[in-house]
This record gives structure tokens, sequence and C-alpha cells, in this order.
């Protein structure tokens, strides 16, 4: 539901863009930036859903968090080199390198932790009044008990390393078009159903959410949250490559993305 209801809004934005920016030329369209718009959509519902908050990340682009996300998510090229440094030199020693981006990740991380630090004791001192908190995750974890506010956030000093990129397009897995965008892999040639290995011998072969008990919990909930956001795109706008003869390199980072970002041509259909 929640999902559903930022898609909506999500798709109002965009046509209001759209009419914002309108000529007399029936035939305009509006050119975006696509990820961006699917980014700061995901950001409001995961607050809504996993918080209790709305951060308003698709009416106001601008705001502190949003940016502090952005900053983030996009590691630039001396980013891109520290992550390669970091196979070979300790983290210690690459965070006290004196580079913007060391700065820009402190920041960002800073108000990140500021702003959930907040929302918890919030819920707290709700909780402790007496009062009903709200059924978002954060509100749930609270309520049980088990966890305090330095547990809620991750722990200082924890490293994550994921690297799912060489097994989700590894040949001896995929086949020889395992670099290929080959969507009906997703499909059963024999019955015609979805499958859930895409052709792999094993789902182990798709990296994208992990597996076993360290598996994304959120795995369900980002695919239904996906669904909402082209199921309400696609029924609401015509949609097209702003320029369909570029080919589209992937920028590796914290997320891989297509390098430069992906300009899409937008006219709005009336939707469902």
């Amino acid at each position: 539901m929640v999902s559903f209801v930022t898609a909506r809004e999500a798709t109002s934005a965009l046509t209001g863009e759209f009419h914002r920016s309108r000529t007399s030329d029936e035939n305009q369209s509006l050119t975006v930036e696509i990820g961006g718009w699917a980014s700061r959509a995901t950001l409001d519902i995961i607050g809504v859903a996993g918080m209790g908050k709305d951060f308003n990340s698709l009416q106001n682009p601008q705001n502190e968090l949003t940016q502090a996300y952005q900053r983030v998510f996009d590691p630039g090229k001396v980013g891109r080199i520290l992550q390669l440094m970091g196979i070979f030199l300790p983290l210690w020693f690459l965070r006290r390198i004196p580079v913007q981006r060391n700065t820009d990740i402190r920041e960002a991380a800073a108000t990140i932790k500021r702003t959930c630090l907040s929302l918890v004791q919030d819920k707290r001192r709700r909780l402790e009044k007496g009062a009903r908190t709200d059924y978002d995750i954060l509100s749930v974890a609270i309520e049980s008990g088990g966890f305090s506010d330095e547990d809620l956030p991750v722990p200082r000093g924890t490293t994550i390393i994921m690297s799912p990129w060489a097994i989700n397009q590894s040949k001896k897995l995929w086949g020889p078009d395992a670099r290929s965008f080959n969507p009906d892999r997703w499909i059963d040639s024999t019955t015609g159903h979805a499958n859930n290995t895409g052709g792999a011998d094993s789902n182990f072969s798709f990296l994208t959410f992990l597996h076993g008990p360290r598996s994304c919990i959120g795995q369900a909930f980002a695919k239904a949250e996906f669904a909402c956001l082209l199921a309400a795109w696609v029924g609401s706008f015509e949609m097209e490559l702003a320029e369909p003869d570029k080919e589209i390199d992937i920028k590796s980072g914290i997320t891989a993305r297509p390098k430069g970002g992906l300009m899409v041509k937008l006219k709005p259909i009336g939707g469902w």
C-alpha cells in the first residue's frame, strides 16, 4: 500500500513537471533522469514503511536527507579510486586521506544518523508515555524491547562488503548472453511461467539480494516497490529513451547505475 501510494505521488509529480514545461507543441515530451526520480521515491517509501516518516524527497529533492543520500550513492571518480585502493589498504587509512569524498561521506553519515536517532528517540518517548506508536518497522522493533537506541542503527566499525557483480554476470553460470539484457531468461520456455533462477543452475547464481541467513530482509519489499513504480509509470506515460542509440555504460559504486544517468522522454497518456 505504501509503495503504491508513493508511486502515484511520483506519477503526479512527473505529470506536474510536464505541464509546467508544456508549450503549444502537441508532440512535446518531458525529458527526465528517471533514476533520480526512482531513488527519491524509494527513499520516501523506506521512510514511511521503515520509520513512519515521509522524507518528502519527491516534493523537495533539496532537503538535507535527500542530498545526503545522493552524496553517498554518487562516489564520483575519487570515490571509485578509493574503492580500488580499499582492496590493498585498510579502511582507517583511506578515511584519513584528505579528499572531498571523505568529507562528504562523514557529513552525509552524520546527517543520516542524526535523523534516525531523532526518530528513534521520538518514538521511544511516545511509547514511554503510553501512546501507541505506528506500525512501521522501527516502531515494531522498539516495542519489542530487544533493542537499545545504539543497536538500531548499524554499529560503528561494522564492515559490509558486497560483490555480486561478477557472479550476476558470470557466463559460466548464466551462459554466453550473461552480460546481455534478456528479460526472457526469467520465463520458463516450456510453461510460459516465471521461474526463480533465470535459467541458471541455482538461485545462488543471483546475488543481488544475497541468500541464506544474511540475505536481504527487504527483498520482497523491494520487488513489490519496483512493481508498483513500474505499473504506475507504464500506465501513465508513453516512454522512450532520449538517446536510443547511445550505449549505456554501467557505473560502479555503492549501487550500479547507468553512467551519467538514464534520460527518458515521458508523455502523459491519462493513466489508470
